[in-house]
């Protein structure tokens, strides 16, 4: 039998921490019979998210790499609830899994990047959406939780209503840049729970 040394469970606590749960480490004065169940209860607690949520959230955040998001990490190999906030300038490639590199290193599924809702957005911000998009003319503009509404003269002493739905927001590579520069979560993220809403004021 292969025994669990010090350096094979901090290798595996690094690899396998679950958010909200404490993992801890076993008693290394002891050869207990047990490694092989430690070693599978450990593999059982990354396996929260799956490969392909992972690398929707490894897609989101590679985009936002030059415009120093802000993403919250554990802060301690045991202890996940234990967590802490950094800016994310990279992100690293081990054996096919994706580590945050900033404080310590950890694996990208165990780290949230702090995000603003669409709807949160003010009405310069959406003006400047408006403008990308190619709609010129505007009267007044309104920001809800699903969509911008905006009034616009239509050149023959009427207006025009357009919706902007935020589902469809990203028509352009500009507007694309635009959202990920202020940080806005254009993926459903938040709701998703792979990223945490950032207060006021944060960006």
């Amino acid at each position: 039998m292969a025994w669990l040394d010090e350096g094979t469970w901090n290798d595996w606590a690094t690899d396998f921490i679950h958010e909200g749960k404490a993992v801890y480490p076993p008693d290394l004065s002891e050869k207990k019979e047990n490694t092989n169940n430690v070693e599978e209860n450990i593999i059982q607690k990354r396996q929260y998210m799956t490969q392909e949520e992972k690398q929707l959230l490894l897609k989101d955040l590679c985009v936002r790499l030059p415009y120093g998001v802000i993403v919250n990490t554990p802060s301690n190999i045991f202890y996940s609830t234990n967590r802490e906030d950094v800016k994310l300038d990279s992100i690293s490639e081990i054996d096919d899994n994706f580590y945050i590199t900033e404080n310590g290193g950890w694996p990208i599924e165990t780290c949230k990047p702090y995000l603003r809702p669409l709807s949160s957005m003010t009405e310069e911000e959406a003006k400047d959406i408006v403008t990308l998009i190619g709609i010129k003319d505007i009267i007044s503009i309104n920001i809800t939780e699903k969509y911008i509404n905006v009034i616009k003269d239509d050149g023959f002493c009427s207006t025009e209503t357009i919706t902007i739905w935020f589902n469809e927001i990203v028509s352009s590579i500009e507007i694309f840049d635009y959202l990920n520069v202020h940080h806005f979560d254009y993926r459903n993220l938040i709701e998703k729970e792979f990223a945490i809403e950032a207060p006021e004021g944060m960006y």
